[in-house]
């Protein structure tokens, strides 16, 4: 939601706008397909899919529910808004963004 909210903020503040939609192991088909609606009612100059399948939650990596259990929620990734971040920022820079 919060990124939907940037996307309309953006828009009506006169930005021309390119998306950036990560698709992670799990991520629901109607998820994506909200992003390509949005991205398409919003008139995103162009909206850009990668796929990290190996990027999981850890509640979905194999002998992480003991870790789960007691120190993070099973929904939490390492580092994943860095990740993020450092993927859009390469798409920026690709783009001449400043």
């Amino acid at each position: 939601m919060d990124s939907a909210t940037c996307l309309c903020l953006a828009r009506r503040d006169g930005y021309s706008i390119r998306a950036l939609t990560i698709k992670i192991h799990g991520t629901a088909h109607a998820e994506m397909k909200a992003a390509k609606l949005l991205a398409k009612r919003v008139r995103v100059i162009e909206h850009r899919f990668m796929s990290i399948p190996e990027l999981r939650e850890a509640g979905d990596i194999a002998g992480s529910r003991e870790l789960s259990k007691k120190s993070v929620p099973s929904t939490f990734i390492p580092m994943k808004n860095a990740v993020y971040y450092s993927l859009a920022a390469a798409f920026a820079e690709e783009k001449g963004a400043a």
